[in-house]
């Protein structure tokens, strides 16, 4: 039963495992050699959900990607392998929570198989992984997939949790209640089972206003 979800992982590793070695690129510099906000305090926990991951007045608005680098911050400090790593985990994460959602979708497990590898090694996913401020997209996803996981297997309350971190590393996190009704419609679900969503599609307002009155 493990021997899938490990061929995954070894294919992550294979497209992606020399990003393990890369140092800070990009946007990396400003969200974490420049950010004065990287000590995990108490006040910079409530400054990450109070502006965007470079604290230089963008318009992001991704709290647990500040919080995700706080916690890198206080393991590895200015150490560039250790947030990579998580970016890697994330990474194969996701690919792994694909196979597993197509099993329950109803696909066979070969195709399940072969499409999850693809998406753990396709290139489009390739900057990304070349910066650590990636892992906003990389994050989100898994998270993403984890929540309509949980959902189709009855695991609302949970499910939601994944629904707020999604919504917390990226914006297209929200997108979750759609993407769970298309769900829904292809296992031919009973129309019951969509007034689940319900509590998925209040806090989409809710996340909006708190994003406008962060931002």
């Amino acid at each position: 039963a493990a021997a899938a979800p490990a061929a995954i992982l070894l294919a992550a590793f294979l497209a992606f495992g020399l990003t393990l070695k890369v140092g800070f690129m990009w946007d990396d510099h400003r969200m974490i050699e420049q950010n004065p906000r990287l000590s995990l305090t108490a006040s910079n926990l409530a400054a990450a959900f109070k502006g965007d991951p470079f604290a230089q007045g963008l318009n992001y608005y991704r709290p647990l990607l500040t919080v995700s680098n706080m916690a890198d911050f206080s393991l590895w400090g200015y150490r560039p392998f250790g947030y990579r790593l998580v970016n890697f985990a994330f990474l194969a994460g996701t690919a792994i929570l694909f196979f597993y959602l197509a099993l329950a979708l109803g696909f066979g497990r070969g195709a399940a198989f072969w499409a999850s590898v693809l998406l753990a090694a396709h290139p489009a996913v390739a900057e990304q992984m070349l910066i650590i401020a990636g892992r906003s997209e990389l994050a989100s996803s898994a998270c993403l997939l984890a929540s309509l996981l949980l959902f189709i297997k009855n695991r609302t309350a949970l499910s939601f949790v994944f629904f707020l971190a999604a919504a917390g590393f990226k914006e297209n996190g929200i997108i979750m209640p759609a993407l769970a009704a298309l769900c829904l419609w292809y296992l031919k679900r009973e129309k019951k089972d969509y007034l689940k969503l319900l509590p998925f599609l209040a806090f989409i307002p809710v996340y909006f206003f708190i994003r406008h009155e962060a931002l």
